[in-house]
């Protein structure tokens, strides 16, 4: 559950700070936006960590992997 909040948090971040669009995001996350706008509202019983962080469709680690 701790890593599913600190995903959001770092995907939340990025999206509040410019660094990312929602529509790159869901992309980058290989969800739909759909998909995004229920995990940004907090509806992540359902959704398991690999599917929000690890299918991501885009190659190349997104901005929050690189300063990791």
């Amino acid at each position: 559950m701790r890593a599913k909040a600190e995903t959001l948090m770092k995907v939340g971040m990025l999206l509040d700070t410019g660094q990312l669009g929602k529509a790159e995001a869901a992309l980058r996350l290989g969800l739909s936006s759909l998909e995004l706008d229920e995990i940004l509202d907090g509806n992540v019983r359902d959704m398991t960590l690999a599917k929000i962080a690890g299918r991501s469709k885009v190659s190349g680690p997104m901005a929050e992997d690189q300063a990791l």
